[in-house]
């Protein structure tokens, strides 16, 4: 499958790309890099959406995609001995087994946690991080083997005060929430991961975090 580009403002755009290796080689030697990703199953195969930075950057970063748990486990083990951090993360549920595609990048002096929970348990935990120092920079969600809605969450080291979190709404509350952050406040927020579980409705539930610094 050839990439599809979605060009956003200039340097920014969005791809959807079905062969994740050959279009990672095709970005690396265009001295891109991918500033997030999305994996998704359709028609029973694993497919993935990009957003592109074609401006050089001096950020080294690291991308693998569809890993069982156990080699996401060893690789992230791997990465994170040598100071690299999970800037974004997507699952997906293959034939009742979940699979990784991970976004590693390497800033200075920084540490992710990451987990894996429910929903309604998300704010607690993100306190507790933030009590900590940390602050929410990647969520992703998924349905379960079971049929549980599951949220996967990284934490990174440094400005716990940075993000800001909304869990589980519906479509016009989400886009409501959206409105509100992005023109209605007198600090401007930006929108730095968003995920929608579908829950058999027209609309899915949305969680989503925004940035409150540049």
């Amino acid at each position: 499958m050839v990439p599809v580009g979605v060009s956003l403002n200039g340097a920014v755009s969005v791809v959807f790309a079905r062969d994740f290796d050959h279009y990672l080689q095709q970005v690396q030697g265009e001295n891109q890099r991918i500033v997030s990703l999305d994996s998704y199953m359709y028609q029973g195969e694993p497919h993935y959406n990009f957003t592109v930075n074609a401006e050089a950057s001096t950020m080294d970063w690291h991308a693998s995609a569809h890993q069982t748990i156990g080699a996401f486990s060893q690789e992230w083990s791997h990465l994170d001995a040598q100071g690299w951090v999970i800037s974004d993360i997507s699952v997906v549920l293959d034939k009742g087994k979940r699979y990784y595609t991970t976004l590693y990048t390497r800033p200075f002096d920084k540490h992710s946690r990451l987990e894996i929970l429910k929903p309604s348990d998300v704010a607690a935990r993100d306190a507790h991080y933030r009590s900590l120092g940390y602050h929410l920079s990647s969520i992703d969600g998924f349905v379960d083997s079971l049929g549980d809605d599951k949220l996967v969450c990284v934490w990174l080291a440094g400005q716990a005060d940075r993000s800001t979190l909304a869990l589980d709404l519906d479509g016009t509350s989400f886009e409501d929430r959206h409105d509100d952050y992005t023109v209605g406040m007198t600090k401007i927020l930006r929108m730095v991961d968003l995920t929608c579980i579908d829950d058999g409705t027209s609309g899915g539930r949305f969680s989503a975090v925004w940035s409150n610094q540049d």
